[in-house]
C-alpha cells in the first residue's frame, strides 16, 4: 500500500511516505530568511520520492532575535518562500508549510489566560495571515501545529481563559476551529489545511479534538503527543501509542489520517497501513539521518 496514491482535499499525493516537518537546529539565516541550507535539504526529500513533504514549524508572528525559524509575518519573507516552494515541488510531491507561534512573541505573558483579548485576537489573526503568504509563494497549502505543548495546543488543553476560548472543550477548540474556517475562506477550497494534533491520554477526547478540527475544515489530521506524553496503548499492540492514536481517531473520522513515531522499515509501513491504523506514514528520524531513505523504501 506505501505506493498507493491517496487524496488529500483537492491534491492527490502520489504515496503515504510524508516527510515530518523537523527543524534542524540553526539552519534558517538571522534574520528568518530561507537558508541555503535549506534549499538543498527540502528538494532533496522531494527528489527521492516523499509524496507528501512538510516544511519546518516556521514562524507566524514576529518573533525576539535571535531567529531559529522561518518566518511567515511579513512579506519581506515572501522571495525565499517562493524560491523554496519551486526548488521542493518536483517529482510530483505535494509541499506544505507547518505554522506555529513560536511562544516567543508572548514570553512576557504568565499564562495563556493572561494574554489580552486583543493580542490573543492578533495571534490568532497571525496564523491567518501566515496562511496566505504560504498560499502566494506557491506550496500546496499549510499544516497548524497544535501538538507537543506548543501555542495553538496550550491553548486547547491547558487554557484557563475566562472569555469565549476558555472553560469547556469546545470553547477551548474555537480558537484553533476559527483558524481553520477563516484560512479556508481566505485561501479557497484547493489549498490543503492540515493540521498536527496533540492526542490525548483519554481517547474519547482526542476524537473529539481531531472531529471537531474536520468538522471546521482540515483536510487531513496528524496525530502526535500533547502537552501530556503519556499516551497508553494495549499491551499487545506493537507500534508506539502515537500510532495507537491515531488508530482511534481514524476510526472515527472521514479524512485521511497520518500516524508517527518510531517507524523505521517499509514493513513497519505496510503493516500499519494495511491493518488500517493510519492513511499515511510520517517518516522523521530515520529520513533526517539518511536523506536516501525513502528511495531505497520505495523501491519494488
Amino acid at each position: 500500500m506505501l505506493k498507493e496514491p491517496i487524496r488529500i482535499g483537492s491534491k492527490t499525493i502520489k504515496n503515504r511516505l510524508v516527510l515530518p516537518p523537523m527543524a534542524p537546529m540553526n539552519t534558517t539565516n538571522p534574520d528568518g530568511t530561507v537558508s541555503e541550507f535549506q534549499f538543498d535539504h527540502y528538494p532533496a526529500y522531494a527528489k527521492n520520492g516523499n509524496g507528501l513533504v512538510i516544511i519546518e514549524a516556521s514562524a507566524v508572528s514576529e518573533m525576539h532575535e535571535p531567529r531559529t525559524t522561518i518566518g511567515l509575518f511579513d512579506d519581506r519573507f515572501l522571495p525565499g518562500l517562493s524560491k523554496l516552494a519551486a526548488l521542493t515541488k518536483i517529482n510530483d510531491a505535494v509541499v506544505l508549510v507547518q505554522l506555529i507561534n513560536t511562544g516567543l512573541s508572548i514570553m512576557e505573558e504568565a499564562s495563556i489566560a493572561e494574554i489580552s483579548h486583543e493580542k490573543f485576537l492578533q495571534y490568532q489573526a497571525d496564523f491567518v495571515s501566515a496562511a496566505l503568504r504560504v498560499k502566494k509563494a506557491g506550496f500546496d497549502g499549510i499544516e497548524l501545529h497544535a501538538a507537543h505543548g506548543f501555542y495553538l495546543n496550550t491553548v486547547v488543553e491547558n487554557s484557563e481563559r475566562t472569555d469565549e476560548y476558555g472553560g469547556n472543550l469546545k470553547n477551548r477548540l474555537r480558537y484553533v476551529t476559527e483558524i481553520i474556517e477563516n484560512i479556508r475562506k481566505l485561501c479557497g477550497k484547493d489549498f490543503i489545511i492540515g493540521i498536527r494534533m496533540g492526542a490525548r491520554p483519554d481517547a474519547n477526547e482526542s476524537i473529539a479534538i481531531a472531529k471537531a478540527y474536520e468538522k471546521a475544515g482540515a483536510d487531513v489530521i496528524h496525530v502526535s503527543f500533547g502537552c501530556d506524553r503519556n499516551l497508553t496503548k494495549p499491551e499487545d499492540f506493537a507500534f508506539d501509542a502515537r500510532i495507537y492514536a491515531a488508530k482511534c481517531i481514524k476510526e472515527q473520522l472521514s479524512v485521511p489520517v497520518i500516524c508517527v513515531g518510531g517507524i523505521k522499515t517499509r514493513d513497519h509501513i505496510e503493516e500499519i497501513l494495511e491493518s488500517g491504523y493510519a492513511d499515511l506514514c510520517a517518516v522523521g528520524t530515520a529520513q533526517l539521518a539518511d536523506k536516501e531513505w525513502a528511495l531505497r523504501a520505495l523501491q519494488d
